[in-house]
């Protein structure tokens, strides 16, 4: 659903640019969040292989996955 409705969520971002969310500051993270959504990707299967990857991924990588979090936590807390 999310995918669904990129366009509007990155209208909605791109407003919130100048607000001084921490996590969004600069056009880049527009782009992260148009990268993470596949936005230029108009296979709907070719999307969802690349969230399984990265859902696998993170499964793999759990202690990481914790502790990047855990820093993420810390510095904007």
């Amino acid at each position: 659903m999310l995918r669904k409705h990129s366009s509007l969520l990155i209208n909605l971002f791109t407003l919130m640019l100048s607000t001084g969310i921490p996590e969004l500051q600069s056009p880049d993270d527009i782009g992260y969040l148009k990268t993470t959504l596949q936005v230029n990707v108009t296979d709907d299967n070719e999307a969802l292989n690349h969230f399984r990857e990265r859902l696998a991924l993170a499964k793999a990588n759990s202690m990481y996955t914790k502790l990047d979090w855990f820093f993420h936590n810390v510095k904007h807390s």
